[in-house]
């Protein structure tokens, strides 16, 4: 086995098991285990983070913020809660809608 799959069966059991994920290695989470993330909202030298993390084939949710110091460019994470996991759901959704007949739609 690798380092990386070690470390993620080692996150995987903590999780599974109900523990709590501490600061470094929820730092760990959104830096190598990252499958998907997008930046919720930018404020200053903070940004407001969502990422789906995989762990073996499984996929959870994390809010964060990254931010980065003015003076030394330190940068830093907070975490405000356990990653959650999540699942990919895939929607059909029929809508109606008004088009001239060159298919442009109009309402």
């Amino acid at each position: 086995m690798t380092d990386n799959q070690d470390t993620e069966e080692y996150l995987l059991d903590k999780i599974n098991y109900g523990e709590d994920l501490n600061d470094s290695e929820l730092t760990l989470l959104v830096t190598s285990f990252s499958y998907t993330e997008h930046t919720m909202e930018i404020e200053g030298s903070y940004e407001t983070i969502v990422t789906i993390v995989k762990l073996s084939n499984r996929y959870f949710y994390l809010e964060w913020e990254l931010g980065t110091d003015s003076y030394d460019r330190e940068t830093s994470y907070t975490f405000f809660e356990q990653p959650v996991e999540v699942h990919q759901e895939t929607r059909t959704e029929e809508h109606k809608r008004w088009v001239d007949s060159y298919g442009q739609v109009l309402l």
